[in-house]
């Protein structure tokens, strides 16, 4: 299996649900709304509101001082030719990666071939639109249709999908809405949720229940 690289541009001005009971904000604003917090979390809060929008799990974040735009594609090509440069690299950043985690992310980029590289900008695409807030600010809203379907069809696991998994989703908190957010989460990975629905029975913690007898069935 070939590895792949997608590089999703995502402007300041998307408008992201913020998780924490933040409301929403502009993904500009969330990490000094989660630095203001006791204790500050703004690195962790700019992770989980982009992986709550695209409905997909993030590994980590890797923070690059520069004052030019970041140009990732252009970054791999310059690891491909020079090595070291990769390496040095890892010096220059802030991450909540593992130094192994970090140093495996600048290896295996760069055994990605550049046609096997594909860039996206939400500002330039239909996923995002002009949106009017009821202060009559404008920012970016997002059409969740749209971005699952580009995921789905561009970053969704080849491994699960593979697999031909078919999955339930239970909510068996208080909480509404989150049967739609594990439901997107697993579509957008590549599996098929076929039974949506609420427990009477109440759970204090998440699990995955596997039925091997239906397996393939």
């Amino acid at each position: 299996l070939e590895e792949k690289i997608s590089v999703l541009n995502l402007s300041d001005e998307i408008y992201v649900n913020v998780p924490k009971n933040f409301g929403s904000w502009k993904l500009s604003s969330v990490y000094k709304l989660g630095q203001e917090n006791k204790p500050a979390m703004g690195e962790d809060l700019v992770k989980m509101s982009v992986s709550k929008m695209l409905a997909l799990p993030v590994d980590g974040i890797i923070e690059v001082n520069t004052k030019e735009d970041l140009d990732i594609e252009a970054l791999i090509v310059d690891w491909k030719k020079n090595m070291t440069s990769g390496f040095s690299f890892l010096t220059t950043i802030k991450t909540d990666l593992s130094l192994k985690e970090a140093t495996d992310f600048v290896f295996k980029a760069t055994k990605v071939r550049p046609d096997n590289m594909t860039s996206v900008d939400f500002f330039k695409t239909s996923i995002t639109q002009s949106k009017l807030l009821p202060d009559s600010s404008r920012v970016l809203g997002v059409d969740n249709v749209k971005l699952d379907t580009y995921i789905k069809q561009e970053l969704s696991d080849p491994t699960i999908g593979d697999e031909d998994l078919t999955v339930a989703v239970y909510n068996g908190t208080d909480h509404p809405g989150l049967t739609a957010e594990a439901v997107r989460l697993i579509g957008n990975l590549g599996a098929r949720v076929t039974i949506i629905s609420n427990t009477e029975e109440k759970f204090v913690k998440s699990g995955i229940y596997i039925n091997p007898e239906g397996a393939g069935s």
